[in-house]
């Protein structure tokens, strides 16, 4: 089963995302949550963390913004929705097999582009 920490989330700004899906059979409450969360995801969020990186995080206390979804499946959903956001209409060739590997069909990969899509423009439109 997966963690989502909103808490974690708490401190970080909202910006007045809207995430209304369309209704596609598969989205759940859950992957809405994972995706209003990816909005605030880099691109550097999806690359595992070295060695060292680990090390200094963990000798100045400083905890991950984004840490991966205990669910690969999730985590998986959780990539996808972050390149979206950060405006890619098609995942990299090394990712792109994973959303039909975790059970995501080419409908929710569109619901998800079309959710983003409308909660960019909300946010543009500053609604």
């Amino acid at each position: 089963m997966a963690h989502l920490d909103l808490a974690a989330l708490s401190g970080l700004p909202i910006r007045n995302v809207r995430i209304s899906a369309p209704r596609i059979r598969g989205m759940s409450g859950l992957e809405l949550a994972v995706i209003a969360a990816a909005s605030h995801d880099s691109l550097g969020s999806l690359k595992p963390k070295g060695k060292w990186q680990r090390r200094l995080a963990r000798l100045v206390s400083f905890k991950d913004a984004s840490p991966p979804l205990a669910d690969p499946n999730l985590e998986a959903f959780r990539h996808t929705a972050v390149h979206a956001w950060h405006g890619h209409a098609r995942l990299p060739e090394p990712e792109s097999a994973a959303p039909a590997a975790a059970g995501y069909s080419e409908e929710v990969y569109g619901a998800l582009q079309v959710t983003i899509a409308r909660a960019r423009r909300c946010d543009a439109a500053g609604q």
